[in-house]
């Protein structure tokens, strides 16, 4: 599950400048203290210009309430797809309230 926030666009009728195709987060390795955590976002440009994006990735808990985040800058050409993807590394008492992730994506 995830939440896309479109911060801007004031009416359904205006058409988007990108598209968020999928985004999601997996254990990518472990120790005693720290978990590596591997979240990718995968994200169209639908103008004919170069997109460049900041996507924000919110590590949230059960309530939704965020527990740590990063954020990662992206270029997409026009017409095509870019993924945005990182290990990122979060202490174990912290790693053990994520429940999933929230997305944020806004315009340089």
């Amino acid at each position: 599950m995830f939440f896309l926030m479109f911060p801007g666009l004031a009416s359904s009728a205006i058409r988007s400048r990108y598209t968020l195709l999928d985004s999601g987060m997996r254990v990518a390795n472990m120790t005693t203290t720290h978990a590596g955590v591997d979240w990718s976002v995968k994200i169209r440009n639908n103008v004919d210009e170069r997109l460049y994006l900041y996507i924000e990735v919110f590590f949230v808990d059960k309530d939704d309430l965020t527990v740590d985040k990063t954020t990662k800058r992206i270029d997409i050409e026009p017409g095509q797809t870019g993924e945005a993807s990182d290990i990122y590394k979060v202490p174990i008492d912290i790693f053990g309230k994520i429940t999933n992730i929230r997305v944020r994506i806004r315009e340089v």
